[in-house]
């Protein structure tokens, strides 16, 4: 048995059932495609060589959330091959160990000034025409019904009266 199958069946001896299955044909696979290739499934293997069976995957008409999922065996057999000491490095890991400074929006969009802080109770005549001397917060009050009181719905339509109440059914 070589290296690189009993890795394989020492990945594969942690699941059972579906997930046995499945994972199995994923390495058989990968086992197919390195024999076609002439390289060994698991020494030598290097990240340039899992790109180009992804590619390979993406020719034969899987889909990127079906190659996602075919990648999901070959990752786990490299990552507990190399927890196990059998290769020196992880030829699927994506992630580097360090991670550099965080990253600038290159966009940055500004921020609107405040003129002054926007009042705890209201005082305001909201019959004053829009922004005349009111604050930013009163200037959006006429889409509210009140702007400060606890009843913060949406405004009645102008247009339509209020309904009248139900009338009572004489007896």
């Amino acid at each position: 048995m070589t290296p690189a199958q009993l890795a394989a069946v020492s990945f594969l001896a942690r699941y059972s059932g579906p997930t046995h299955h499945l994972y199995a044909y994923q390495l058989r696979r990968w086992f197919a495609w390195c024999e076609t290739n002439g390289l060994d499934a698991l020494l030598g293997i290097e990240r340039a060589h899992i790109e180009l069976y992804i590619r390979h995957l993406g020719d034969a008409g899987l889909m990127s959330s079906s190659i996602n999922t075919m990648m999901h065996g070959v990752r786990g057999y490299f990552r507990l091959a190399h927890i196990d000491g059998v290769t020196p490095s992880d030829p699927c890991g994506l992630r580097p160990t360090t991670r550099g400074p965080p990253r600038r929006d290159p966009h940055p969009r500004p921020r609107p000034a405040r003129a002054h802080p926007l009042p705890t109770s209201c005082a305001d005549d909201h019959r004053s025409p829009r922004g005349a001397g009111l604050s930013p917060r009163h200037q959006r009050a006429p889409s509210l019904r009140s702007c400060c009181g606890a009843n913060r719905g949406l405004r009645r339509d102008a247009a339509r009266p209020p309904r009248p109440p139900p009338r009572r059914q004489r007896q």
